[in-house]
């Protein structure tokens, strides 16, 4: 009747016993998290004064009367960006999008051009313009980059 008796049957597949994924989190070193959440609290605080400087839109638009929506509308845009492509660059990241390195890779080559490009037009002291994103950015893309092979597993 039973033609093995040390084979016990289940109703599971092999990949039941496999175990769970790692969670990408746990990837993340301490210095790593702590790169994500200055960049997602900088995200906030760049939108939140650019809400704060919206008491100041009738200053602006007195100043300049001839294209004060449109100019004023270039301006919240123009300062909103930043923040939300900091945003975008740290939340995926934390939430633990398979595709958060390789959007920061993207974003790493586009930073480079950026520089690469004012350096040719302005010279070499634009460096000094993108300095400061430079101390946060590089850092935290190398330590991205460290892990991006066990990330897209």
């Amino acid at each position: 009747m039973m033609d093995n008796l040390d084979e016990t049957s289940s109703i599971f597949d092999e990949s039941f016993n496999a175990g769970l994924p790692v969670r990408r989190r746990k990837l993340l070193s301490t210095i790593l998290r702590v790169f994500v959440w200055i960049g997602m609290l900088l995200s906030g605080l760049i939108s939140l004064l650019v809400f704060i400087n919206m008491v100041n839109i009738r200053d602006v638009m007195d100043r300049v009367p001839d294209y004060s929506a449109i100019y004023v509308a270039g301006l919240l845009l123009a300062c909103l960006i930043p923040g939300a492509i900091l945003f975008l660059m740290t939340f995926p990241v934390w939430m633990e999008a398979r595709w958060a390195i390789n959007f920061n890779v993207v974003l790493a080559v586009m930073w480079a051009f950026l520089l690469l490009t004012l350096v040719l037009f302005l010279g070499i002291p634009s460096i000094m313009l993108m300095l400061p994103s430079a101390l946060y950015l590089v850092p935290y893309w190398i330590l991205l980059f460290s892990i991006r092979k066990k990330w897209n597993q």
